[in-house]
């Protein structure tokens, strides 16, 4: 369903103005702390109810043309699995931690994020866009080639990511991804085996990976296996969101839920649970931004305006002439602009409906003028009959002692 965010499209209005989330702890998991941080992170995996993977690529092959059928984007995707690579794998798991006992309106879960190196033995080829994408996002390049966890395609029976993705799929935890086709086509290609060379044989071994769930009692159970962000926010939204790439997705779907905790409605709160202190000496942790901008906080959607945005970034989530283009290329401009426009249209909904509600209760005084009129004037035609009456009386008694008279003279 679509958040309702109803009348109240910014937080200014609302007594609550912390933050839920501003900042993410992310565990760098590298060939140095494997050892010592694996057993953590097959327990945080095994006790989650959905884990979210998301991969960080070296390319992704010829984009040309990307409106293909099924078999023909399948095609180009195996392709790019042959010679492209995995520079990061990124784990994030949400343990359901029970809702509020009081007023039943906010789920709570427990997360834990993992960031995992990898360092293909074998040559491959590096785009420079995906290059520019990863730069402008503070990946570190030089931390995958010093610190990397290495593996092989063709030794991946015994490497230490294919034991990872045997865990999860036996662990049978709900996994989300975001146009998860290209991650999961790598992690089969990379992680698994071969990719098969039809389409209907991929779809046959992820119907294996993920099958028919288990019919469980659990109100909080999810009932399928495979989730992806950019599906759902397409097509299983009572209003589809305007775009659908990652950054949009993700910020829109914040801002709405921390609208739904300053107004007092269900939400989620994420609580970010620490590793065991014997892993914490051994890893390096980064702190990932992404506290919601005091604009939304207070409100303030001035200065706001179509022609400040850059189109190309505002509809596909990048830009090719980045470095060069003067626009904004700030998904909470774009969002925030979105607000906008629907302050305006609520509040012209709201002069429509006041106006109609005027005209209807002019029409119903005019009406009711009418009737008092009308009934003034039965009225006064009441007494003009009476009138009549008395008037014709006075004649019978005038002709009826004319008649006397001359009677009496005869």
């Amino acid at each position: 369903m679509a958040p309702d965010i109803g009348n109240n499209a910014s937080g200014a209005d609302c007594e609550r103005k912390e933050q839920l989330v501003e900042t993410v702890p992310v565990a760098e998991v590298n060939c140095d702390n494997l050892n010592i941080i694996w057993p953590q992170l097959i327990d945080s995996i095994k006790k989650a109810q959905l884990i979210s993977i998301d991969l960080e690529l070296s390319g992704l092959g010829e984009r040309a043309g990307c409106m293909r059928t099924m078999p023909e984007r399948y095609k180009r995707t195996r392709e790019a699995t042959r010679t492209r690579s995995i520079l990061s794998v990124g784990i994030a798991t949400f343990q359901f931690n029970g809702i509020d006992t009081d007023q039943r309106r906010e789920l709570r879960y427990k997360c834990r994020v993992f960031d995992l190196l990898a360092l293909e033995e074998r040559p491959f080829v590096v785009e420079p866009e995906a290059l520019q994408f990863l730069s402008s996002h503070g990946f570190d390049f030089n931390r995958v080639l010093t610190h990397g966890i290495r593996y092989s395609k063709t030794d991946s029976k015994g490497g230490a990511f294919h034991s990872l993705w045997e865990e999860i799929i036996a662990s049978g935890v709900c996994i989300a991804f975001h146009n998860g086709l290209t991650d999961l086509a790598f992690l089969h290609e990379h992680f698994y085996a071969p990719l098969p060379e039809l389409c209907d044989q991929f779809v046959a071994n992820l119907a294996d990976w993920f099958g028919e769930r288990e019919a469980t009692d659990d109100y909080f159970a999810m009932d399928c296996a495979l989730w992806d962000s950019k599906y759902l926010a397409e097509h299983q939204q009572a209003q589809a969101f305007s775009c659908t790439y990652l950054d949009y997705v993700f910020r829109k779907a914040q801002r709405d839920n921390q609208r739904f905790f300053q107004n007092e409605k269900p939400h989620l709160t994420v609580k970010f649970a620490k590793l065991r202190r014997n892993v914490r000496q051994v890893t390096k942790f980064s702190q990932l931004n992404c506290g919601l901008k005091e604009s939304f906080m207070s409100g303030d959607l001035v200065n706001v305006q179509k022609q400040m945005l850059c189109q190309s970034y505002a509809q596909f989530g990048h830009c090719r002439y980045r470095m060069n283009c003067d626009k904004e290329h700030d998904v909470d401009f774009l969002l925030d602009l979105e607000d906008k426009r629907a302050q305006i249209r609520r509040e012209r909904e709201r002069r429509r409906r006041a106006k109609k509600e005027e005209t209807n209760e002019k029409g119903e005084e005019s009406n009711g003028g009418g009737e008092d009129e009308e009934e003034e004037s039965e009225e006064g035609s009441g007494g003009g009959g009476e009138g009549k009456k008395s008037g014709t009386k006075r004649k019978r008694g005038d002709d009826s002692q004319q008649r006397i008279k001359t009677l009496g003279k005869h």
